[in-house]
């Protein structure tokens, strides 16, 4: 068991050295490249433009974070045994989001690099048996290469079945809380309902639920000296010199001021989620699939794939 926690951790912290390539950040300049953007595009209307793609971009980024940071306990509805003592579990998986990299928000987010085409979010869990059938779990996970980090929680119930069952039906409430990107500021709350069948060696589930979206940003103040510290190679507009771009963009913003108000993104979204569990004794592994699909808008969402393993004790 020492072992296998030494190996987890070394992972983590070699995981964590490789971080930083690909950090979101919605800062000063993540602003100005899309105000200089919509001059060149509209010179009168460049404000108005700008502001509606600045909401647009902030709500792309909510909902394509929101359901593939939020928890994913990757477990069937069967507990863990709980005895005279509590039965302690640790794993480490590795989930796979899709990332939507023909949105245009990604380009501003992420100017360094290429946005891949996937995020390989490592998380470990830990989970813990509790008296009269309940579960009690804690993760905390990283996206390498950004400045994403995760950490959560959820309370499972199995109302039908104990952890020796064929048959378990479990409710279970889950949050978790995006760190690292300084600029936004995003919780999940989310629940749901599953049900497992205990073949023994193979413990198949699937589950339905929510998962409830709170995004919110800082945006930083304009201000003249942002535009002015701006290279002249950036401020390539059409007919106009670097300048006058400078002077037009400081005519239209207040000084001191935030660029832009943004409303905070506040949306609940459906979680769909099957996977089994082999069971090897103290050592488990569970493969999922989780999805979501916005029925209002007949729009898809994303799709989590996550690979785990864990040890009891």
């Amino acid at each position: 068991m020492k072992k296998f926690l030494i190996s987890v951790f070394t992972l983590f912290t070699t995981i964590s050295l490789f971080a930083g390539s690909n950090d979101i950040n919605m800062n000063e300049d993540y602003y100005t490249q899309i105000i200089i953007e919509a001059l060149k595009g509209d010179v009168d209307g460049f404000k108005d433009q700008a502001t509606k793609e600045m909401q647009s971009y902030f709500d792309d980024l909510s909902n394509q974070l929101g359901f593939g940071m939020s928890y994913h306990n990757s477990s069937p509805a069967q507990n863990l045994k709980f005895g005279i003592l509590p039965t302690l579990e640790a794993g480490i998986d590795f989930a796979i989001l899709q990332v939507d990299t023909s949105d245009k928000m990604w380009s501003y987010v992420m100017p360094k690099d290429d946005t891949p085409a996937v995020f390989v979010i490592p998380r470990l869990h830990i989970n813990m048996s509790l008296p009269f059938d309940f579960e009690l779990s804690f993760a905390g996970a990283m996206v390498p290469t950004t400045n994403i980090y995760l950490i959560g929680g959820a309370l499972k119930w199995s109302i039908v079945g104990t952890n020796d069952s064929f048959f378990n039906l479990a409710l279970a409430g889950n949050f978790t809380k995006l760190l690292g990107i300084d600029e936004v500021s995003m919780l999940s709350y989310g629940g749901n309902i599953s049900t497992s069948l205990d073949f023994k060696v193979l413990v198949p589930y699937l589950g339905a639920g929510i998962v409830k979206i709170h995004s919110s940003a800082t945006v930083p103040n304009f201000t003249g000296k942002i535009i002015d510290d701006i290279s002249d190679d950036k401020l390539q507009v059409p007919n106009m010199t670097p300048d006058e771009v400078r002077q037009k963009i400081k005519e239209q913003f207040d000084d001191g001021k935030p660029f832009v108000e943004l409303k905070d993104f506040d949306e609940i979204k459906p979680n769909f989620f099957f996977g089994t569990r082999f069971d090897l004794w103290l050592l488990t592994f569970n493969a999922e699939v989780a999805f979501s699909y916005d029925f209002e808008r007949s729009e898809y969402i994303n799709t989590i794939y996550s690979l785990r393993a864990n040890m009891s004790f």
